[in-house]
């Protein structure tokens, strides 16, 4: 992840090419999804009211409250979350991601020790939050990649 995007990159003083890039031989990446990181519809709704963790949506909060929903049919919220926008995980400028302890302060005091399940509105945002609580040192982070959309399409 290049913290600062492209405007950091270039304030570095970095150089950019438009040349593509030439292979230098074969990779040896091999993807390991960890399951035990993601809970699925189901084990959401079967965990309201006694959840061994804490919803965190990372959405806005005009659709967190259901005053807006540009995406999906239903607006509001999955009962049980909080609010943490995903946008808090940079600075006030957008530009940068927190440093480790602005963001230890932030997500160390949700969830009254309990793990945090991320979610979204499609579970892409979820995974900024998601992000920042591993840089924060939260080894306990879970992802609802269904998030909102997946939810609503249930009720």
């Amino acid at each position: 992840m290049l913290n600062g995007g492209l405007k950091a990159w270039l304030s570095a003083g970095k150089a950019l090419s438009t040349r593509p890039p030439v292979p230098s031989g074969r990779g040896n990446f091999s993807a390991k999804p960890q399951k035990n990181l993601l809970v699925d519809y189901q084990g959401v709704k079967e965990n309201l009211g006694k959840a061994p963790w804490q919803l965190v949506d990372a959405r806005d909060s005009q659709r967190f409250a259901g005053l807006q929903e540009p995406i999906d049919p239903i607006a509001g919220r999955i009962p049980t979350a909080i609010n943490q926008p995903w946008q808090n995980v940079t600075d006030k400028n957008s530009e940068k991601v927190k440093s480790t302890a602005e963001l230890k302060a932030q997500f160390d005091t949700l969830g009254n020790g309990k793990p945090l399940l991320n979610y979204c509105g499609s579970g892409v945002t979820a995974c900024v939050n998601f992000y920042g609580q591993y840089l924060a040192g939260r080894r306990d982070a879970l992802l609802y990649p269904g998030s909102w959309s997946d939810w609503c399409a249930h009720q």
